[in-house]
């Protein structure tokens, strides 16, 4: 797993950088959590393949933390349930 900070101008959509020393990331609305508490792509994108592709980026590092734009933070082993989110992303219906 990468352990180096993923800077917020190199991810678009954008995310912010983690702190790596704390290993905390701010995910920016790449990635959201539900009200369920469900990790899931965030919701505010015009282009899903490269949405998707930024949260596989970010899903590689080695977070302890992740605070969402939107949803509670993961405050437990979250590099693992941003993982687990990414293997079992389903693509969205597109909107008619």
């Amino acid at each position: 797993m990468g352990r180096g900070c993923w800077p917020s101008r190199d991810t678009r959509p954008a995310a912010s950088p983690c702190t790596c020393r704390h290993r905390i990331l701010f995910t920016g609305d790449t990635i959201a959590r539900s009200p369920a508490g469900e990790v899931i792509l965030g919701v505010f994108n015009q282009d899903e393949d490269r949405q998707l592709a930024a949260f596989r980026r970010l899903a590689e590092l080695d977070v302890e933390t992740a605070c969402f734009g939107h949803g509670d933070p993961l405050v437990t082993d979250a590099g693992a349930a941003l993982r687990e989110a990414v293997a079992n992303h389903r693509p969205r219906d597109p909107v008619a």
